[in-house]
């Protein structure tokens, strides 16, 4: 059988994909704290988590914000830095991710014209870390300056719309291995 050939960028978001996956799965077995897991943890941490474990055991290393905004750079950012916004709206089908992140996002307010998909303003605000939090909702904010006009857009998003973006936007890099990949 014949490998199949893929560049270094394929490569390299194939890699960061499988990250992400890792991530999520510590996540939940951080949370329900599972047996494997608590048995394992000293060797997963790092040194940092362990000082951050020690001083603070509530906060979550693999299921908190940190790990969510990592998350979506790696499904959002990396792959439009790495293949190019018109490349990859050709290859990845983001409609469905597309539908999700309208739906889920929250307090929309946007003045640029003509509009912009959300999730461009996404990864345009966590590119430029115009991100925060407000009532355990992350909030997005895109600023772009032209001549002497400003355009904004801002929105906020539950965990759990977060939850449903990254999983779409992991279907879709899913469906590109499928289909695109496997043909070569």
């Amino acid at each position: 059988m014949k490998a199949t050939q893929i560049t270094f960028e394929e490569s390299f978001l194939i890699q960061s994909h499988a990250l992400v996956e890792c991530l999520v799965r510590l996540g939940e077995m951080e949370v329900s704290q599972n047996v494997e897991f608590e048995n394992l943890k000293d060797k997963i941490y790092g040194q940092t988590a362990k000082i951050i474990k020690k001083s603070h055991p509530e906060v979550p290393i693999f299921k908190g914000q940190g790990s969510l905004l990592t998350v979506f750079y790696l499904l959002l950012v990396l792959p439009h830095e790495l293949i190019g916004q018109e490349k990859l709206v050709k290859a990845y089908d983001m409609t469905k991710a597309e539908e999700i992140a309208a739906a889920a996002s929250l307090n929309v307010a946007n003045s640029y014209k003509p509009t912009k998909p959300i999730l461009t303003h996404f990864r345009n605000a966590l590119s430029h870390g115009r991100i925060g939090w407000n009532n355990n909702r992350l909030t997005i904010s895109d600023v772009m300056q032209r001549a002497k006009v400003t355009s904004k857009f801002y929105a906020e998003f539950t965990m759990e719309g977060l939850g449903e973006i990254a999983q779409e936007l992991n279907m879709a890099f899913a469906m590109y291995v499928e289909t695109a990949l496997k043909k070569r």
